[in-house]
Order: structure tokens, then C-alpha cells, then sequence
């Protein structure tokens, strides 16, 4: 099955968690191959990435 690069506009948000639980639940219909997370508030944006590396 094709895998899926998924990039996250606004990846600082507090709903970003959720969406990546969502998309890592799903992976055996949506397999991912790379995930990114853009924001335009990058130290927000660091501290979502970190807490989703936990995930």
C-alpha cells in the first residue's frame, strides 16, 4: 500500500496531539511515511513536537 507524507499547518496547536493519535490509528488504513508539523510560532511548535515523539 502507498505510504503518505502528512504535513501539519499549524503544527503548534493543541489539537495536534490529536491528530497525530488519530493518524497513528489509523495507519493500517493511511500508512504514513513522514509526518511534519509547520507553525508559524516555532518554540510552540517545538514544544508539540516534543510532547508527539512521546506519543
Amino acid at each position: 500500500m502507498k505510504k503518505f507524507s502528512v504535513v501539519i499547518a499549524g503544527g503548534g496547536s493543541t489539537f495536534t496531539p490529536g491528530i497525530v493519535l488519530m493518524l497513528l490509528a489509523n495507519q493500517d488504513r493511511f500508512p504514513l511515511r513522514a509526518l511534519k508539523f509547520y507553525d508559524n510560532d516555532g518554540a510552540r511548535q517545538e514544544i508539540i513536537a516534543e510532547a508527539c515523539k512521546v506519543i
